[in-house]
C-alpha cells in the first residue's frame, strides 16, 4: 500500500522535529513554531528510506509544494529501551568545570574555555570544533530562553540569557561570533528548535549547527529522546527531573547539574553517532 503526502515545504522556516506513527507507519515531522509558540505542521518525510530523505530534506533547492510516494511498512529499531528499563541504566553527571554566567564581562572569558584559549580564527568548517548546545526557558513556549548551555568535554558554560541582558541591554560581541562562526558546529538533540528560538527571543543568530537526528541511525531507536540515546549509545544517561523547572531564577545545584549535563550528552551522543557505520539502505550497523 502506498501512501501519497503532499505538503508545503518554506526552506528558509527552521524546524523543531518531532515523531509520530500513522497506522503502523511511522513519519518523521517537521513543525515549526510560529511566534505565539504555537505548532504548525508545514511537512512530513517518512523516514523508512532515512538517506532518501534527508536528500530531500536537505536539498537547497527544495521549495514550493513536494510529493513524496513511499510504501507502507513497519520498522523494527534497532536501540530500544521502555521507561522500566531506562530506569536501571547508570546515572552520570557532567564532571567537568561548570561556570555559571550571569555578567556582560564574564561571557568572553567563559567562551574562551570552550575555544582553549585559541582565537576564533583557528577553526574551520572542514574540521569544525564539535560543541553541544541546548537551551532552557520557563515552561511555555510564549516565555524567552532564559539559559543557553554549551559545552565541550571539558567545559560547560551556562548563560543565563536574561541576566545578561538587563545589565547590558545586549549581548558581547564574543556570544554573537561564537554563535555565527562556521568553524564551530553547534549540535543538539533539538538544535533546530533552540537555534530558532534563540533567534527570534533574542536575535542571537546561528550558524553551522546540526541535529542527532541528521544520523540515518537516530531513526532507528525508540524513544528518541536524549536520556535514551545516551543509554543506548553511552550507556549511562543524565537525570531529567529539573527540565520543567522555572529557568529565570536563581539556578539550584540540581538545574546546574542537569543543564550541563544535557549539554554535554548531546555532544557525546553526537560523536558516537558520528563513529558508527550505518547502511540505511540494508538497515544494518557495519562492522
Amino acid at each position: 500500500m502506498k501512501n501519497v503526502l503532499t505538503f508545503k515545504w518554506p526552506k528558509t522556516t527552521p524546524f523543531d522535529e518531532v515523531t509520530r506513527t500513522l497506522d503502523g507507519f511511522s513519519y518523521a515531522v517537521h513543525v515549526p513554531l510560529d511566534q505565539k509558540g504555537k505548532e504548525k505542521m508545514n511537512g512530513v518525510i517518512a523516514f523508512s528510506d532515512a538517506e532518501s530523505a534527508y536528500k530531500i530534506y536537505n536539498d537547497p533547492t527544495a521549495k514550493g509544494t513536494l510529493h513524496l510516494s513511499m510504501q507502507q511498512e513497519t520498522i523494527a529499531p534497532l536501540f530500544s529501551l521502555s521507561q522500566d528499563e531506562l530506569h536501571k541504566v547508570p546515572q552520570k553527571h557532567f564532571n567537568g568545570t561548570i561556570k555559571v554566567v550571569d555578567r556582560y564581562n564574564d561571557v568572553t572569558p567563559a567562551l574562551q574555555d570552550l575555544l582553549q584559549r585559541r582565537p576564533l580564527s583557528d577553526f574551520h568548517e572542514s574540521d569544525p570544533l564539535i560543541i553541544g548546545l541546548d537551551c532552557e526557558w520557563k515552561p511555555g513556549m510564549q516565555n524567552p530562553v532564559a539559559l543557553l548551555q554549551l559545552a565541550s568535554n571539558e567545559h560547560a558554560i551556562l548563560l543565563r540569557l536574561l541576566e545578561i541582558r538587563k545589565e547590558a541591554r545586549d549581548f558581547p560581541p564574543s556570544l554573537r561570533d561564537f554563535l555565527a562562526h562556521p568553524g564551530i558546529r553547534k549540535v543538539g538533540q533539538q538544535v533546530d528548535g533552540d537555534v530558532f528560538k534563540l533567534r527570534k527571543d533574542h536575535s542571537l543568530v546561528t550558524i553551522n549547527y546540526e541535529p542527532l537526528s541528521a544520523f540515518p541511525i537516530w531513526h532507528r531507536c525508540k524513544p528518541r529522546k536524549l536520556n535514551y540515546l545516551s543509554a543506548y549509545f553511552l550507556g549511562t544517561c543524565g537525570d531529567k527531573s529539573s527540565q520543567l523547572t522555572n529557568w529565570e531564577l536563581p539556578l539550584t545545584r540540581k538545574q546546574i547539574e542537569y543543564a550541563a549535563s544535557d549539554a554535554w550528552y548531546s555532544k557525546l551522543v553526537y560523536d558516537k553517532m558520528r563513529s558508527i557505520k550505518y547502511d540505511p539502505v540494508k538497515g544494518v550497523i557495519v562492522p
